[in-house]
């Protein structure tokens, strides 16, 4: 049996079948990165409340952080000042997450997952005819597993 033939004959067939083929959650697009990582267009900072806003929207009361703490099986601040800096914290994150939802997403396709899409992260993770083949050798013997190598065969 030719290996070569049958390994050439199998990936059309996978590549070309609808279920298998791979789905993008973006298009691929030539920019020259190092010009668009010269310059930040934008901080976290921009995200985080102004010392003005700071003082006076407060949302979280000490009593709803320590009611959060119990909640969360966490342990209550020691003194005013750790509780002081806890809802400092707790304010900053909530109107950090209040700018976020602020962000316009119309025709943004959600992102399915975060992997990387070059072509050499592709080539690694299709599988070709040696990864099945040594996949299906493994053979349950009993309790055992037996891996016939090239070299042995099993009787």
């Amino acid at each position: 049996m030719n290996t070569g033939r049958a390994g050439n004959r199998l990936r059309p067939s996978i590549t070309c079948n609808a279920a298998l083929a791979r789905r993008y959650s973006s298009k691929p697009q030539h920019r020259d990165i190092a010009s668009i990582l010269a310059q930040p267009t934008w901080s976290v900072r921009s995200l985080l409340p102004k010392q003005a806003e700071k003082q006076s929207t407060a949302t979280v009361t000490p009593q709803k952080l320590r009611h959060l703490l119990r909640l969360s099986a966490l342990p209550q601040p020691s003194s005013h000042a750790e509780e002081q800096s806890m809802l400092q914290t707790l304010e900053s994150q909530i109107h950090f997450v209040q700018e976020m939802q602020r962000v316009d997403t119309t025709g943004v396709e959600p992102l399915r997952s975060i992997r990387d899409e070059s072509p050499a992260a592709v080539k690694e993770s299709t599988l070709g005819l040696d990864q099945l083949r040594d996949a299906f050798a493994q053979e349950q013997k009993g309790p055992y597993f037996v891996v016939e190598t090239k070299g042995s065969q099993s009787s």
